[in-house]
């Protein structure tokens, strides 16, 4: 008898689970952010005091943190302590781009920049981004001639503490136009002043900045034009009260030297005489982009991005888009490519080189054209460019990226061109 219960008491014990309590987080321990505020880390933490801790958590936290862009290195450990249990986050900061430095710069078109360039990234240490230009641009080839400016931006992608994001900017240029239109020419000074401000909001229910986010602002613009030779009325005074509303979603995930996931978004702006705008139109315009990594060599990836814009009326007749520079098809001359929509597709092979992994080199490819309307999407084939790529990553740096393209247009007005720019192309 005895042996019999002794053996039903060892299958119970072998074939019953034992309940065991689950670990969770009571303290979160947050260090090395010399800088960066603490909430800032916090707001990107799938735990709170409280939840039960996973693996899988902690993994997501960590990568969450390391989208802020802000850190060269992110640690999410779960430690238990004299019976607690502590998330310590231990961040290893980048420099945060507080400078200013003399602006000199002379793009594919043959247009010369000089100017001061004064930027600061993680403004007091809440991620708060912040740029402010004063330059003189000398036009080669274009309708404008010179241009005198003063350009500022100021971005909080997510507010402390709360789900909202929120931007301004302010512009102020003085522009000399030469404007040839049915054999007639005039030379014309405009004055250009606007100032935009908006919030957004994320809704990731984590909290964290990636997911579905929507905005909405609004953007003052007052143009202001003087004849100062040849034919009058090309160009008149103009106010324009413009609505801005957006809505994307992201998946970007940063690996310090690539990214891997993908964005999409539609962006619209409208402007009604009803309210209080001299002119009435509708842009929008929407993209998709993806970043894959491949499998054979780290940091080595295939990103593209799709675009399609489209709008019934510019400011001044004009076509509204022109796909010529360093951020739309390359390899074609300024004016070459313009219309009221347009379609878009860039692509991009890159792979580290010299055994150094932010320092990637590879190939681009481009095509797309620019239409009277959306209606004629498809007509008249696409253009398209082929090119090389160098990539050089500061990793110290937030969000410094040296970027040097050559690409060849294959079509009838195709050129070769050199592109350099201190940004990532998408």
């Amino acid at each position: 008898m005895y042996r019999i219960r002794f053996a039903l008491a060892a299958m119970l014990l072998f074939t019953c689970p034992l309940a065991v309590e689950a670990a969770v987080v009571d303290e979160i321990v947050i260090e090395g952010n010399k800088k960066t505020r603490t909430g800032i880390v916090r707001q990107e933490l799938w735990l709170r005091e409280g939840d039960e801790i996973t693996q899988e958590l902690i993994d997501k936290s960590r990568q969450s943190i390391m989208e802020l862009g802000l850190f060269k290195k992110v640690d999410v450990v779960h430690r238990e302590e004299d019976g607690i249990n502590r998330l310590v986050v231990t961040l290893n900061e980048k420099k945060h781009d507080w400078y200013i430095l003399p602006k000199l710069d002379r793009n594919a078109d043959g247009d010369i920049t000089l100017g001061i360039n004064w930027r600061a990234n993680n403004l007091n240490g809440l991620n708060q981004n912040s740029k402010l230009v004063i330059a003189h641009k000398k036009y080669e080839g274009a309708t404008e001639d010179e241009q005198y400016g003063i350009n500022w931006k100021f971005t909080y992608p997510r507010v402390v503490g709360t789900q909202f994001s929120a931007f301004t900017s302010i512009n102020a240029e003085q522009v000399n136009l030469d404007e040839e239109r049915d054999g007639e020419k005039g030379s014309y000074d405009r004055q250009e002043y606007s100032i935009a401000l908006g919030v957004g909001r994320w809704f990731s229910p984590s909290g964290v900045s990636q997911g579905l986010h929507a905005s909405l602002g609004v953007q003052y613009q007052q143009y202001d034009h003087q004849l100062e030779s040849g034919t009058a009325g090309f160009f008149d005074d103009v106010r324009q009260i413009n609505f801005l509303g957006e809505v994307s979603y992201r998946n970007v995930h940063d690996l310090l030297y690539s990214r891997k996931g993908y964005a999409t978004g539609l962006l619209l702006k409208l402007a009604d005489d009803s309210l209080g705008s001299d002119r009435s139109y509708f842009h929008q315009y929407a993209f998709y982009r993806r970043y894959i990594s491949l499998p054979w060599k780290e940091h080595t990836n295939f990103n593209f991005q799709v675009q399609l814009g489209s709008g019934n009326r510019s400011l001044f007749g004009d076509p509204i888009y022109d796909l010529s520079g360093q951020q739309t098809l390359r390899g074609y001359a300024r004016e070459v490519l313009e219309g009221d929509a347009y379609m878009l597709v860039n692509t991009q092979f890159l792979t580290p080189i010299f055994g150094e992994k932010n320092l990637r080199a590879g190939v681009l490819f481009d095509f797309g054209n620019a239409y009277d309307s959306l209606s004629e999407f498809g007509e008249g084939g696409l253009e398209s460019g082929f090119g090389v790529s160098l990539r050089w990553k500061l990793k110290q740096w937030v969000d410094t990226e040296i970027r040097l393209d050559y690409a060849e247009g294959l079509g009838d007005e195709g050129e070769g061109k050199f592109y350099v720019s201190g940004n990532a192309m998408f």
